[in-house]
């Protein structure tokens, strides 16, 4: 096994509501990315996936927000103790992230040549801004931008999202970071674009050998993508293995749940298949197994006793009191 770049402990998050309660967004969860991995994270909206990729990167804001419990380590370095300042030098850096609307991250009263060229000066004091935007122009030649040297002059609402989203890609790997964010890279995307953005960003993290934290609720997204899946179900990890195990024997009803959704050519559909009711909100969960309101499987003993993540085969995590065996 290659060497571990980023190991989270226990992590543990909660959001302030008021003066005096705080909700748990993030319970429990621990995970690792190895060198040049492509760990993708799965689950509905509001199952944890952005806010885990957010408090990797320190990104919450602390009046709002607080880091209970947990580490989370880069290269054995716990950044939850580290400063704004220290932090500031592993974001952009050694850990850079893509958004999920690069029209939310792109300023739009500037040029795209303009912000790449304060982008690259602000990590090299002493880089010209002549040398600067040829490194842009070479950047956007890399992630298949036709005629970048004209791009550069263009406003974001001139580009087209696919466009937008290669500039992010570009701006996010230009620094070649050990790690790579990707939170919903290709949800606003049209299918044809989408399948170019994820090709030119497995062909990027090839060639730098970067390692990709790959956010999705697209389990096809996954099988094209992912070597290792982490399932997240109401802020907690529900199932964890490498991608031909979660495909291939999926344990978890969510999971199960999840893959029975998808169309498949060699399916009848004439009918989908869907998970019934929704993720509960943080005020509102259940007791016991978090997934015990739309579980078809569900046991007495599952509104009563919260599971534990337990290994039921090699590199094989799941939560769940049947599959999980406790």
């Amino acid at each position: 096994m290659s060497e571990v770049i980023l190991e989270v402990e226990n992590l543990q998050v909660k959001f302030r509501v008021s003066k005096r309660d705080m909700l748990t967004a993030i319970q429990d969860v621990s995970f690792r990315v190895h060198k040049k991995e492509i760990l993708g994270i799965v689950g509905e909206s509001g199952c944890g996936k952005s806010v885990t990729a957010n408090t990797i990167l320190r990104l919450l804001p602390s009046q709002t927000s607080q880091i209970s419990n947990g580490k989370i380590l880069f290269h054995g370095q716990d950044l939850v103790q580290l400063s704004n300042k220290e932090m500031r030098q592993i974001r952009g850096d050694k850990i850079s992230m893509i958004f999920q609307e690069p029209m939310t991250s792109l300023n739009p009263v500037y040029r795209i040549g303009d912000q790449m060229v304060e982008m690259y000066r602000a990590k090299n004091k002493h880089m010209s801004k002549k040398e600067a935007w040829q490194k842009a122009i070479h950047m956007l030649e890399m992630v298949d931008i036709p005629s970048p040297e004209q791009r550069m002059k263009d406003y974001p609402h001139q580009l087209s999202g696919g466009m937008r989203q290669r500039v992010m890609i570009a701006m996010a790997l230009s620094a070649r970071p050990e790690l790579l964010i990707a939170d919903e890279p290709t949800t606003a995307l049209d299918v044809t674009i989408q399948a170019q953005v994820l090709q030119l960003m497995k062909q990027l993290q090839e060639e730098m050998d970067t390692a990709i934290l790959l956010i999705t609720h697209d389990m096809g997204v996954v099988a094209e993508m992912a070597d290792t899946v982490m399932v997240m179900y109401a802020g907690e990890v529900v199932e964890y293995a490498d991608v031909t195990t979660i495909f291939n024997r999926p344990l978890h009803p969510y999971t199960r749940g999840l893959l029975a959704s998808l169309t498949r050519a060699d399916r009848d559909m004439g009918r989908l298949s869907s998970i019934e009711g929704t993720v509960p909100p943080l005020s509102q969960m259940p007791e016991g197994c978090r997934f015990n309101t739309r579980c078809p499987d569900c046991q007495a003993a599952c509104k009563e006793k919260a599971p534990a993540l337990l290994e039921v085969e090699p590199n094989h995590m799941v939560r769940c009191l049947r599959c999980g065996k406790v």
